[in-house]
């Protein structure tokens, strides 16, 4: 069982790192990590093929040596970060990525790490995942198709925080980042996350909303946008992050 964050009415009086400031860390990370799936047919971006019609959209063709660099904001500093990964290692439904850091002239800085990531559901690892699964997607996709997930993370001192989403395919979309333009299935994803607490001594929660879009496009085998908005238990908005895709660049097939 997972610890209680010890507050007095709003104010978490824990360590640092817990309590909802330390969910909304967290979901920065996830972000950024990811972090940064019936209609009439309509053409596909400038990175060719992919086209979305009135068929479900299957699972993305996804090869070794497969590349995508994203661009965004960390949620806390508000600085520019920009990563790169490429598949290193496909078995079944699992994909494996090196994923490393870019500085402002598109190089890569010191430190990687090794990515896992499903590609039937876009969702990577992470760190703390106590139980459940992240369903960024739910292939194959379609207009309206909608689907619910929860999962858990844990984080300091054993805290574990639940999250609750409901996601579905709420429209198509032509959306201009900055590795083009490309038609995509647009994915809302709304719920809720929730962390046990001690309030003057009783076992209590905290909890507030969390909301995502995802915008899939087929013509890159993946996001082309993920915007995210995490709000405090009163309602305001603790972090809003954006990833955006600045290119991708397929193995040669």
């Amino acid at each position: 069982m997972s610890k209680p964050v010890a507050v007095v009415g709003a104010r978490e009086r824990g360590g640092r790192g817990t309590g909802w400031r330390w969910v909304a860390r967290l979901a920065a990370g996830l972000v950024l990590g990811v972090a940064l799936g019936a209609c009439s047919t309509i053409g596909s971006g400038p990175a060719g093929g992919g086209v979305i019609g009135s068929d479900p959209v299957p699972a993305p063709k996804i090869a070794v040596g497969d590349r995508w660099v994203y661009q965004g904001l960390d949620g806390e500093s508000g600085d520019p970060v920009s990563l790169e990964r490429i598949v290193t290692r496909i078995s079944g439904d699992l994909v494996q990525m090196r994923q490393r850091g870019l500085d402002s002239r598109g190089l890569p800085v010191p430190g990687e790490r090794m990515r896992s990531m499903s590609r039937t559901t876009l969702s990577l690892d992470v760190p703390g995942k106590v139980s459940g699964q992240m369903r960024y997607a739910d292939f194959p996709l379609a207009l309206g198709k909608s689907w619910d997930y929860g999962y858990q993370l844990s984080g300091r001192a054993d805290i574990v925080t639940t999250y609750r989403v409901g996601a579905r395919v709420d429209g198509l979309e032509r959306i201009r980042v900055p590795a083009g333009v490309f038609d995509a299935l647009r994915i809302e994803h709304l719920g809720n996350w929730d962390t046990p607490v001690l309030v003057n001594g009783a076992v209590g929660s905290l909890s507030g909303k969390i909301s995502a879009t995802f915008w899939y496009a087929p013509a890159v085998n993946g996001w082309a946008r993920i915007d995210l908005t995490l709000y405090r238990p009163d309602g305001s908005v603790q972090t809003r992050l954006q990833q955006e895709l600045v290119s991708y660049r397929p193995a040669k097939r």
